[in-house]
C-alpha cells in the first residue's frame, strides 16, 4: 500500500497553505503539489474511516434524532 504519510520537502521546510511562493524553483512547486495531493488523500482516509465506523454505530443503535 502506498504510503499516505505527507514527506516534507528535500529544503526540510514544512510547506503551508497560502504562503508566498514567488521563491520556490519549479522543482520545489512539484514537490509541494505531491505533499499536498498525499495529505488530501490521507484526510480523505480518515473521513472514509469515519464514516463507517458512524455508519456501523448506526446500524447498531439506530439514528440519533436531528
Amino acid at each position: 500500500m502506498e504510503d499516505l504519510e505527507p514527506r516534507l520537502p528535500r529544503s526540510g521546510m514544512n510547506p503551508c497553505a497560502g504562503e508566498d511562493l514567488s521563491r520556490l524553483s519549479e522543482t520545489e512547486l512539484t514537490e509541494r503539489i505531491d505533499i499536498f495531493a498525499k495529505e488530501i488523500a490521507r484526510l480523505q482516509a480518515e473521513l472514509s474511516r469515519r464514516d463507517g465506523v458512524r455508519a456501523a454505530a448506526e446500524a447498531l443503535f439506530g439514528k440519533p434524532p436531528s
